[in-house]
């Protein structure tokens, strides 16, 4: 649920790690914790709600990902590149 929380420009708590993780973390787009860890969990959401700063400038990373990722434009994007191969 990474782009649709990402579209709604809601911070997102991520407990995947892989590639998942290294796109919320590259548009800085959320607050990655460690799986199946509630401290690590708690710790992340506690940061999220403690500090203002941090929570609109993720938001803003959710609007950017959300943007690069919005499935519309990635269509006309594809459909634009088969038209050039005919």
């Amino acid at each position: 649920k990474i782009f649709e929380a990402a579209g709604m420009q809601k911070p997102i708590l991520l407990g995947v790690d892989g590639q998942a993780r290294e796109i919320v973390e590259s548009y800085e787009a959320g607050l990655f914790f460690e799986p199946e860890n509630e401290s690590s969990f708690l710790q992340a959401l506690d940061k999220l709600a403690s500090n203002g700063k941090l929570y609109d400038r993720l938001q803003q990373g959710c609007a950017v990902l959300a943007q690069k990722y919005d499935r519309e434009r990635l269509a006309h994007e594809m459909l634009s590149k088969l038209y050039k191969l005919m």
